[in-house]
């Protein structure tokens, strides 16, 4: 019997027949009507979604990004039931690399607990990225993601990744519109595609029904007092930028905290000059520990 803790080396290759699929998808969509304002505030605009609908058709090759992934080790190992996919690269002084949301696989089920409250040995230190949401607003996003109906879906799963945050949205609007920064229109539809093509829209969304149903009652970010040592980078145009006070409580072993002027909710995959320099700040004093 073949030992789930292990960890064994990943390769992922979408079925040719998925991407035909979902363009497919992408070209049968029936449009709404347009909003009937000039801003966000009814949700992303129908000519964003369509900007992003013609350019993933036309343009878009997942192929690309799906070389990029296996160009660098991928494993897969068993924690608390769930296959966790990493990727684990031993990097050099000057070495960077993108962040890509590429750490997930098909969960059939949550995590049994929150991870940051059950200290392993093997668990030395976590860098966080602090945004906030109240506790009543998780079920929206939840129920959100698991409505879906044939070219709806499609519609539906790129306008929840784009419908994050008001920040968030308007850079990747800017992206769309021709004016990159940070992240480009591939960069934007990789991330999505990931989502469609390995079926995790779900078991990404259930961390907003878990921290309703698994935590003690409270806010999405309500200080809880994690024990293990923890750097805090704060980026101005998150959520919630967390001041060095709040962070303290919420994390009673600050072992780092530092701010930015920019960077969205996305800090880390937008920002990723800042994300290293931060990873390798938080880390430096548990390295010889």
């Amino acid at each position: 019997m073949a030992d789930n803790a292990a960890i064994r080396p990943f390769h992922f290759e979408a079925p040719q027949a998925d991407i035909v699929d979902l363009r497919n998808r992408i070209k049968a969509t029936k449009w709404p009507e347009r909003e009937q304002v000039t801003d966000a505030s009814q949700g992303v605009q129908l000519a964003t979604m369509q900007k992003l609908a013609q350019y993933w058709v036309n343009s878009y090759d997942w192929r690309k990004c799906e070389a990029k992934i296996n160009a660098v080790p991928n494993f897969i190992t068993e924690i608390d039931g769930l296959d966790i996919h990493f990727i684990h690269v031993r990097s050099k002084p000057t070495w960077r690399r993108r962040f890509r949301p590429m750490f997930r696989r098909r969960f059939p089920q949550a995590a049994r607990r929150p991870q940051a409250f059950r200290r392993r040995k093997s668990t030395r230190g976590i860098n966080s990225m602090i945004s906030t949401r109240t506790a009543s607003a998780t079920p929206t996003r939840w129920r959100f993601v698991r409505r879906r109906s044939t070219d709806s879906s499609i519609r539906r799963l790129a306008g929840w990744i784009l419908d994050h945050d008001i920040r968030s949205y308007q850079m990747i609007v800017r992206v769309f519109d021709g004016k990159p920064e940070g992240l480009s229109r591939d960069d934007v539809l990789d991330n999505i595609t990931l989502y469609w093509l390995t079926n995790t829209a779900i078991s990404s969304a259930r961390l907003y029904w878990d921290t309703r149903h698994n935590l003690p009652a409270g806010g999405f970010f309500d200080a809880r007092g994690v024990k293990l040592p923890v750097g805090v980078s704060a980026f101005a145009e998150e959520i919630y930028q967390a001041p060095k006070s709040w962070s303290e409580k919420a994390y009673v072993n600050l072992i780092h905290y530092n701010k930015f002027p920019k960077g969205t909710h996305f800090a880390a995959w937008e920002q990723t000059a800042i994300f290293v320099s931060e990873m390798r700040a938080t880390f430096k004093s548990l390295r010889s520990s």
